[in-house]
């Protein structure tokens, strides 16, 4: 078993965890720009200071800040998103759709720009894939989510924008082999974006805003994004750096939907069925084959 597998598969159950953090901010209706800010805030304060110890500052080039910069502008939209989608509609519905159409985007993505290749049981998967929006999409969820037609368009746009941010922290790593200076330059454009979204949004009630939304929990919700979200990033990119290719990491890495899915179930009861056990064990196949 190679080793960037292994750390493509931890990365996915570390990441898992930290996914929930958004269902958590959703349910709270917390600010979506304020964690996104309270998580570039922490993954500094923790990245850079380990970054200084083990990468020097000799490891940073204006190529490399410039694409890992562009990463974290872009992530920080799709972070805002996954967030925003949540209010629309239950995770069991959003992370499956979510990690099946990323990754198909993320693999067209590596055989465009990576010249990457698949066998015929990868192939198989894709077409596997398509089947498990048919299962978690029907009549009867029309009522039963907050607006699943709105819900629908944001799933699909945050999976492109999560895919073009995947391909910039893939080409980050083919630049150089420097991952926490790469979580901290992207933590630094999404730190950026979000701080404008944030102003933006509320203007003149800024301050009014802040002292609304700094309420108890909301730093833990960030603490835990960043802490298991952070985590499972880096163990992607130590993916990417021993070699595994962009689309087939990055469908590992969609297993993460499982965790997210069980604790929304038990924590906030949401909605299960026969249909979306299926289309999740589906999914899974669908993943299966694609590694």
């Amino acid at each position: 078993m190679e080793i960037w597998f292994i750390f493509a598969v931890l990365s996915a159950v570390v990441g898992g965890i930290g996914a929930f953090g958004n269902k958590i901010a959703a349910q709270r209706n917390y600010s979506s720009q304020l964690i996104i800010i309270l998580n570039a805030l922490t993954s500094l304060t923790i990245f850079v200071p380990l970054a200084l110890y083990f990468e020097s500052n000799k490891s940073i080039s204006l190529e490399l800040a410039a694409v890992a910069f562009i990463g974290g502008v872009v992530s920080s939209s799709s972070s805002l998103i996954k967030i925003q989608v949540l209010h629309y509609i239950d995770s069991a519905i959003f992370l499956p759709l979510f990690k099946v159409i990323g990754p198909l985007i993320v693999i067209f993505i590596g055989i465009i720009f990576f010249g990457e290749s698949f066998s015929l049981i990868e192939w198989a998967g894709l077409i596997v894939s398509m089947c498990v929006p048919l299962l978690l999409v029907s009549k009867i969820e029309h009522t039963r989510q907050n607006n699943l037609k709105l819900g629908l368009i944001l799933v699909c746009v945050c999976a492109i924008t999560s895919a073009v941010a995947t391909g910039l922290h893939k080409l980050a790593t083919d630049i150089n082999s420097a991952p926490l200076w790469i979580i901290s330059i992207i933590s630094v454009g999404i730190l950026f974006s979000s701080s404008i979204q944030y102003l933006i949004k509320y203007k003149g009630m800024l301050s009014k805003s802040l002292q609304a939304q700094y309420s108890n929990g909301v730093l833990h919700v960030a603490l835990l994004r960043t802490i298991f979200a952070g985590g499972g990033f880096f163990l992607t990119l130590l993916a990417f750096i021993y070699g595994g290719p962009l689309g087939i990491v990055y469908t590992i890495n969609s297993l993460y939907i499982l965790p997210p899915i069980i604790l929304a179930i038990v924590f906030y009861g949401e909605h299960w069925n026969f249909r979306k056990a299926l289309a999740i064990a589906l999914s899974v196949l669908a993943l299966a084959l694609l590694q």
